[in-house]
């Protein structure tokens, strides 16, 4: 059985965060050295099984952090735009499907953990949109412009040409006003 025992210690004001994170370290360290010391794992397998568990960790937080850092989106000295990031797999899901509407400068990033061929589509669209496809070294690949919501009756697939790493949503017609092509580089504004 696994028992857990809090300990609380009056602390100076302005270091209770730093407490907190000591004590929330040492409670992770305690709980794997007691999954450690009851599973019958072989060392082989502890230790792989750590490894997953420390990957997954590490992945987990640098994914976050780098979407929640992530303010706006500039394209070569074109145009930036607020974006908003897709962190969670419900929001790359949804995308902007369901809004009535999108302001003249914002959009939406969707940030992929590696380069692949995604595919989008315009189901539950209310308004046109222009998708721009980035690849790693933050260069435009590709741009659908103008797409519009899908009708009752059929949906099209949209997908790059090649790999991308970033795909960029605004609205529709914006990539032509503002004259974006493939070629371009992009720039991410941290917060």
């Amino acid at each position: 059985m696994l028992t857990i025992s809090v300990r609380r210690k009056k602390v100076p004001r302005g270091t209770r965060h730093e407490e907190i994170q000591k004590v929330a370290y040492s409670r992770l360290t305690n709980i794997f050295r007691h999954i450690f010391l009851y599973c019958k794992m072989d060392s082989k397998r502890r230790l792989f099984f750590a490894v997953v568990v420390m990957i997954s960790i590490l992945s987990f937080m640098y994914y976050a952090s780098v979407n929640q850092k992530i303010k706006t989106v500039c394209i070569e000295d074109k145009k930036c735009f607020n974006i908003e990031v897709a962190k969670t797999p419900t929001e790359m899901i949804l995308g902007l499907s369901n809004r009535s509407s999108l302001n003249s400068d914002g959009g939406m990033l969707f940030v992929f953990d590696a380069e692949n061929i995604p595919y989008f589509w315009m189901k539950d669209m209310q308004f046109p949109l222009d998708i721009i496809w980035i690849n790693q070294k933050m260069k435009i690949v590709g741009i659908e412009k103008n797409l519009q919501p899908c009708n009752p009756s059929y949906c099209s697939l949209f997908k790059p040409d090649e790999k991308i790493k970033y795909v960029m949503e605004i609205n529709g017609n914006q990539s032509e006003k503002y004259n974006f092509k493939a070629g371009d580089f992009v720039n991410f504004g941290k917060a």
